[in-house]
Formats: C-alpha cells, sequence, structure tokens
C-alpha cells in the first residue's frame, strides 16, 4: 500500500470519526405555530440532529397508516374526511410542535379525537413540563370505531415567546387530528365542527362587534380591546348570563356572560 492511500484511508476514518454538528428540530412549515391558533397533528416538526433534538418518538419504524404524507418518519398517518390525521398511537409516544404564544396568559386547549377504547388518553406539556393533567379519550360507540371525533378540553396557562409543545399518548390506541388554543372559554361556532379565528385581536385599539344570542338574536353592539372589556360590555346588553357570539371583521368568538 502506497502512501498516498494509506494517507487517504486515514483521512477518511478521521472524518468518520469527526464528531456530527448538533442541530435543532425545525417547524415542518417553516415557522412556529402561533397561538392563539390551530395545529395540524400531523404538521409535527423536523427532527433535528444529535441527541435531544428528536421531535417525535415512534415505538416502531412502520407507517401502520394508509398516508405518505410524512413519509420516512414512520408516524402512523392516515386518510380521514376530515384530512390526515395521526393514529394508532401507543402508550410512549409523543409528538413535538415549534409554537410562538402571543401573549401570556390563560387559554382554553381543546384537541380532536377519536378512540374505540376505554382506556385511551394523552397529556401535553411545554419545554418538558405538564400543562393539563391526563385527558382521557371518550370511548366511541360501535366495535372499532375510530372514524367519530370527539372534542377534549382543558385550562392551560401558557408563558409569552416561542417553546416547544409536546402531546404524549399516555392510554394506548387513539387517533388525533388537530389542537386548538383559544382566548376564550370557547374557541369554534356552529358546532365547534371548525377552528374559527378569535375576533378579538391584540392589536391597538378598541374594535366593534355585534353580539348575538346562541340563536342568531341581535342584541346590539359594543366597543372593545380586551377579551375582559368585550365580556363587560356584552352583559350590558344581555338579561341573562349564558354563551354568546361576538362578530367583528376579524371574525367570530364565542364568549361567556355572567350575570
Amino acid at each position: 500500500m502506497t502512501f498516498g492511500k494509506r494517507y487517504a484511508e486515514q483521512m477518511l476514518k478521521a472524518i468518520n470519526r469527526a464528531p456530527v454538528e448538533p442541530e435543532p428540530q425545525k417547524p415542518f412549515k417553516g415557522a412556529a405555530f402561533e397561538i392563539p391558533g390551530k395545529i395540524e397533528a400531523e404538521d409535527f416538526d423536523i427532527p433535528g440532529v444529535g441527541s435531544g433534538n428528536d421531535s417525535y418518538k415512534e415505538n416502531d419504524s412502520k407507517n401502520q397508516g394508509d398516508s405518505d404524507y410524512r413519509d420516512g418518519t414512520g408516524v402512523d398517518l392516515y386518510k380521514k374526511a376530515t384530512g390526515i390525521t395521526v393514529g394508532y398511537n401507543q402508550e410512549g409516544e409523543w409528538l413535538e410542535y415549534s409554537v410562538n404564544v402571543k401573549e401570556a396568559g390563560e387559554y382554553s386547549f381543546y384537541a380532536s379525537v377519536a378512540s374505540a377504547n376505554e382506556t385511551s388518553g394523552f397529556q401535553m406539556l411545554l419545554d418538558g413540563k405538564n400543562i393539563t393533567d391526563v385527558i382521557s379519550v371518550p370511548k366511541n360507540e360501535g366495535e372499532d370505531n375510530y372514524d367519530d371525533y370527539n372534542k377534549v378540553r382543558a385550562t392551560v396557562n401558557l408563558p409569552a415567546g416561542e417553546h416547544i409543545l409536546r402531546f404524549t399518548v399516555t392510554g394506548s390506541w387513539m387517533d388525533v387530528d388537530y389542537f386548538v388554543f383559544g382566548e376564550d372559554e370557547l374557541v369554534c361556532v356552529d358546532g365547534c365542527t371548525d377552528f374559527v379565528k378569535p375576533a378579538l385581536s391584540h392589536a391597538a385599539g378598541a374594535e366593534s362587534y355585534r353580539i348575538f344570542d346562541m340563536n342568531g338574536n341581535y342584541l346590539g353592539m359594543v366597543r372593545a380591546s380586551r377579551m375582559q372589556e368585550l365580556r363587560a360590555s356584552a352583559k350590558t346588553l344581555v338579561k341573562n348570563g349564558g354563551m354568546f357570539i361576538a362578530k367583528s371583521r376579524a371574525g367570530s368568538t364565542t364568549i361567556r356572560v355572567m350575570k
């Protein structure tokens, strides 16, 4: 063996032994999900490089589903009427998402989930700390019924800024479609079939809101710049407490008024 060949082989071995530069996980769609807002479960982060930079944990490497949306990850993705969902979830598996919380405070958290088992459940974490207790997933009627999705809810307190949100499976055999973080006790209307961006923005200055009861009857108009102010203003229009819809140019939100 010539000196040049030996030198080349030694250099190749040295390169192979060189430590790999760690890289953090990255948002799948290029930017962190904004909270308040909606997160599709299948849009978990792209894994990074090195220890501690994984963005998901799967108990096996095979995709048990019928969608190749995240081909190569091994996460079990299924095509459903509502789009792509993460299914075949087993205890100990988890998915992570980069999020950006616009304002610190209390949020309503919803998850759209389905299960044919009585012991399915999950927990949400932020930067490794629990932000919910274990949330049980309702059991659907019918054998192997994973097509009927239920919305489960929790109240969470979130700090402002960029964080890593983790969905952890605590009870096996459940499907998850999406997560929603809202600014009020309800963040959707029309039966909560889909997420509606809260009408209340954080822009400076007040906005005008038309207030309706849950039967669609118009009650009057108010102006507000924060959710607390919106509730207080709406209170002057209603005779009894309950749920009401506030509409502005930005969208709709459902508010609870106490009397």
